[in-house]
């Protein structure tokens, strides 16, 4: 007879393996066709578009919604974000995201971090330069949170395995 944590661990890894063996993917090209075609209407350029597609596409791999990729590159762009310094912003939210950050507010770090350096009167260079200095030390920070929270899902997983064996013990020592 299977217990429940044999059950539950059964499901974890069943929903696992469908999402990392690809029954679970998007079709990538399809919705980065989805949300060109509504950035053009938001009247973004074919050179921002050229220049956004490589981390609009990560995002879309990391199944992101297409809706809030919209409003984040609109929002950039509405903040004067174009080409280079566009795909610089969405690279920088690709980033916090690998460094264990969900994208809202990965999205929020990066827009309170262009505001920081826009109140400074940075410009080009340096706007994105002074961004890029902010943003550093805010990745450095979820690489560290991140660690400790691995840590204590790792503490918590030990724990797990011991009362599962405590468990088993305790039968044994019950059908004795």
């Amino acid at each position: 007879m299977k217990t429940h944590f044999s059950r539950v661990c059964g499901l974890l890894l069943s929903l696992f393996l469908l999402c990392y063996m690809g029954f679970a993917s998007v079709d990538t090209a399809m919705v980065y066709k989805q949300i060109k075609a509504v950035l053009k209407q938001q009247n973004l350029s074919d050179n921002d578009i050229k220049f956004i597609e490589n981390p609009v596409k990560k995002l879309i791999k990391e199944e992101i919604d297409k809706e809030r990729i919209i409003k984040i590159v609109v929002d950039f762009k509405q903040s004067g974000m174009q080409e280079k310094d566009l795909a610089f912003c969405l690279n920088k939210i690709n980033e916090l995201m690998s460094a264990g950050e969900n994208f809202v507010k990965s999205g929020e770090i990066v827009k309170l971090s262009l505001n920081q350096a826009k109140s400074k009167g940075a410009k080009d260079k340096k706007l994105m330069s002074q961004m890029s200095i902010f943003l550093k030390v805010k990745k450095e920070e979820i690489i560290k949170n991140s660690n400790l929270r691995r840590k204590q899902i790792d503490q918590a997983l030990k724990n797990a395995e011991i009362m599962v064996k405590k468990q088993k013990e305790d039968k044994k020592s019950v059908k004795k």
